[in-house]
């Protein structure tokens, strides 16, 4: 009984997080504790060189829902790179990120932080087709082109080797449909 009404518990704490909940996926398995595996401080995209290619908003109170203004975060803002094939698609939220590339079979969830010396980047995990056990890693996020609305992106092992990337993504308005045809 007691068993039940845990599992229930903790059910019912997760219920609206996932994709089909209203919820985007950002912030699943891959995305606890990204930050300080790297001792990294949270930061706020909306203060990015990329930040004019996201939709950054203040209420009209300043406030955010974190109740901290320096962290206010996007709106859900989606990249995908289907000009070139459509395999990638990014989604931002918040101030965290989610890359999928379904025929490299690579996966990244992240946090946007600040390490030591201005080291600015998104935080956090990815598998691959290499390894499903989740690895630390960080993503890169470079401005292409602020009117174009593109914007390139490496991820990268802790150790700083490449794993994907750099890879120039587009702003679209809504979640990309993976379309690429993979070989």
């Amino acid at each position: 009984m007691l068993l039940c009404l845990a599992t229930l518990g903790v059910m019912s704490t997760l219920g609206g997080c996932g994709p089909g909940t209203g919820g985007t996926g950002i912030g699943g398995e891959l995305s606890s504790g990204n930050l300080g595996a790297f001792s990294a401080q949270p930061a706020s995209v909306c203060g990015t060189a990329f930040a004019p290619l996201l939709h950054c908003t203040v209420p009209a109170n300043g406030v955010t829902s974190g109740g901290d203004p320096t962290l206010q975060g996007t709106v859900l803002t989606n990249f995908s790179d289907a000009a070139k094939g459509g395999d990638i698609s990014v989604a931002i939220e918040a101030n965290s990120i989610q890359l999928e590339s379904p025929c490299q079979k690579l996966r990244f969830e992240g946090d946007w932080g600040i390490a030591a010396l201005n080291d600015a980047r998104f935080f956090g995990r990815f598998t691959s087709s290499r390894s499903l056990t989740p690895e630390p890693g960080t993503l890169s996020v470079e401005t292409v082109d602020v009117s174009g609305a593109s914007l390139a992106v490496t991820v990268r092992q802790a150790d700083g080797r490449i794993v994907l990337g750099p890879v120039v993504l587009d702003r679209v308005p809504a979640r990309a449909a993976q379309t690429a045809t993979c070989p």
